[in-house]
């Protein structure tokens, strides 16, 4: 039985990855204040809700091919950029006079390898938390015991994540990737209580929304800016949880309310992986060329427009993937199905 796409989604996704390009590409002020509120919890929920079992294996291939091959394509960047700094001696490294290049590379070569696993520097790329926090997440959903009981592991994540603060939690316990999932699965798991009781989250009226908006922006200005990559939550996990689901219901009505079921929507939505894993290298370059003074771009709104140039860059390489090798995007190929009818689409919507 295939799933029906929900249209809805696509432009959640896309406004979401949108989202974290900007953020990344240096945006400041309350700007990024409200959309750290948000739209990495999003991402969570959205993962939840198209979540279905699709075994061990098939998890690993998904998510492990493109995760090496962004990661690959982001270390040799990483390393062509710190080779012409070195050569124009403008490399910020410990103890750069007393090694050579080799020697450095090296290094850096072994800390790439320690942050598949552990907060490291160089990342595998930029977000790569997000795609193993994801991976670790499906992994362990699909253990039986782990689905029965979802809701009860969901309740003590959050109650340690408020506890957090104030336990003696080692530095290198935290560092450590799969740690990321306690934070993270609360929102997982809400999405897939959305799927299962079927609710829908439009519900409410016009004054009602009006409400949560203000209830939102209010929280927004009390909790300051979190960063769930750093294990910061502002006030406190609790508050940042009622506000993100909050942001997330905002967003959501916001995309059901808008122009859906665009072919351009669609291949982005499936190509955020491919998003994910490039625009760490993308962006400095975008932004280089916009910085141009011939362009006059105003400064403030500056990594907006580097969001969205990124996500027109990559958009061909993303229609090029689905089409070619869609394990690029993190897609199995589906195997042959008997279709009864001609005009039966199948949608794919991970």
């Amino acid at each position: 039985m295939q799933r029906k796409r929900i249209n809805w989604i696509d432009l959640a996704k896309v406004i979401c990855i949108w989202l974290l390009v900007v953020c990344h590409s240096g945006q400041r002020g309350m700007i990024l204040t409200i959309t750290h509120q948000f739209f990495m919890p999003a991402f969570f929920i959205i993962s939840g809700i198209l979540y279905r079992p699709k075994g061990v294996k098939n998890t690993l291939i998904s998510f492990g091919f493109p995760i090496l091959l962004f990661g690959t394509i982001y270390i040799v960047y990483y390393i062509g950029k710190m080779y012409l700094q070195w050569k124009h001696g403008a490399l910020l490294y410990a103890d750069a006079e007393a090694l050579t290049f080799a020697e450095m590379c090296w290094g850096t070569a072994i800390n790439w390898l320690k942050s598949f696993i552990f907060s490291s520097s160089p990342s595998v790329f930029r977000g790569y938390w997000f795609v193993a926090t994801l991976l670790f997440l499906r992994l362990l959903y699909e253990v039986n015991v782990v689905r029965r009981y979802k809701v009860a592991i969901a309740v003590a994540c959050i109650l340690w994540c408020c506890a957090e603060p104030f336990l003696p939690v080692p530095s290198t316990l935290v560092s450590f990737r799969p740690y990321m999932v306690i934070s993270c699965l609360p929102f997982f798991t809400i999405g897939i209580l959305l799927t299962e009781y079927k609710v829908d989250v439009m519900k409410g009226s016009f004054e009602w929304k009006i409400l949560i908006s203000c209830i939102f922006f209010i929280l927004t200005l009390i909790q300051g800016r979190p960063d769930m990559s750093l294990h910061q939550y502002g006030l406190t996990y609790a508050v940042f949880f009622i506000n993100a689901l909050l942001g997330s219901y905002i967003l959501f009505n916001i995309c059901a309310n808008a122009p859906q079921n665009r072919k351009w929507l669609i291949h982005l939505s499936n190509g955020t992986l491919l998003i994910l894993g490039t625009h760490g290298w993308i962006c400095p370059y975008v932004k280089k060329i916009l910085s141009l003074p011939v362009l006059h771009t105003s400064s403030p709104y500056l990594p907006l427009f580097v969001g969205i140039i990124t996500l027109a860059i990559c958009y061909p390489v993303i229609v090029w993937a689905d089409k070619k090798y869609p394990l690029v995007l993190g897609k199995l190929r589906p195997k042959a199905v008997k279709i009864d009818s001609p005009n039966t689409k199948v949608a794919d919507q991970k």
